[in-house]
């Protein structure tokens, strides 16, 4: 299989995530976004948003995902259920690990 995407809006799949974890502050999302696409990839040949992904000194920084997060979240119930099940297998291995807050 050739490498494809979901049409999932990356503010739909931090909404999943905070569903899910909670908000333990921007960093961290920015962290678990950037672990979703890359799982992403490797499990299913495809790209989980298509939003941006760059490198800064604070760690990875998602595009569409602003410091007043609380104004900038989707919708989980958009993703498909594959996309949910995908984010939490991540979120169930590396969610509680000491990643920054």
């Amino acid at each position: 299989m050739g490498v494809g995407k979901w049409e999932s809006d990356v503010r739909d799949v931090a909404a999943h995530i905070m569903g899910q974890m909670g908000n333990h502050g921007e960093e961290k999302l920015h962290i678990l976004l950037y672990f979703c696409q890359v799982w992403s990839f490797q499990w299913e040949q495809r790209q989980l948003f298509s939003a941006r992904i760059a490198a800064s000194p604070e760690g990875p920084r998602v595009e569409g995902i602003d410091p007043d997060i609380a104004r900038q979240i989707g919708h989980s119930a958009k993703l498909s259920a594959r996309a949910r099940t995908a984010i939490d297998q991540i979120l169930n291995f590396c969610g509680n690990k000491n990643l920054p807050a």
